[in-house]
């Protein structure tokens, strides 16, 4: 098997090169490019294990540039470093297949573990994004549940309590919607992740609304 390895793509010399030499520091392997220089990256370096991190100032930049190497590299997961995400960029951005939306405010813990994240397959969004997700008319991006119940083999009680989840609902608004005892929710919440392969509810309604997007 290959390595995990990140090769971050910034204009800014100054931050490419410091985040680079952070990953560094952590134990993962890191390169660093500019825009030109990502424009000739060879494709011999498409890999599922290769994260390409696009950096910009703006959205519409680094989703252009993002865009530009989803086209050459199709198996190798892409995420965004940017000051902030509309939620009208980030339905554009899980449709075009990236992978991870990252803020330039996270701490950096969060923004390695992020990256490790990306890297064993997740999609990655701001926790705020994520609220302003569920408190929008989310009846536009939710998936088709048989279908999912189908691909990922949940239940129709699992399916509906990732309705729920989607919705922003905690365990005891659950509880009263489905007519379940608590307990039995957390039950159900636990396997929902097993089967989705993700690591918390957050992670299962993101999961849930970008099949929507990626439809």
């Amino acid at each position: 098997m290959g390595q995990q390895r990140i090769t971050i793509i910034s204009n800014c010399e100054l931050s490419r090169e410091g985040s680079k030499r952070l990953i560094l520091s952590h134990g993962l392997p890191a390169a660093s490019l500019s825009f030109a220089e990502a424009e000739r990256l060879s494709v011999g370096q498409d890999d599922p294990l290769h994260l390409l991190l696009v950096e910009g100032d703006s959205e519409a930049g680094a989703l252009a540039m993002a865009l530009r190497l989803r086209g050459r590299f199709l198996n190798s997961p892409i995420a965004l470093l940017c000051p902030d995400f509309p939620l009208a960029f980030l339905q554009n951005g899980l449709a075009a297949g990236i992978n991870g939306f990252l803020t330039r405010d996270m701490p950096f813990a969060a923004l390695l573990h992020s990256l490790r994240l990306i890297l064993t397959g997740q999609k990655i969004l701001p926790t705020r994004c994520i609220e302003h997700l569920m408190g929008s008319e989310v009846s536009v991006l939710l998936p088709d549940w048989n279908e999912i119940a189908d691909h990922r083999q949940l239940s129709q009680r699992e399916v509906g309590v990732l309705h729920c989840l989607v919705e922003g609902d905690a365990n005891k608004v659950i509880s009263r919607r489905l007519n379940i005892a608590e307990p039995t929710v957390k039950v159900h919440i636990k396997a929902i992740l097993r089967k989705l392969n993700v690591g918390n509810r957050t992670q299962a309604a993101v999961w849930a609304v970008s099949r929507r997007t990626a439809s």
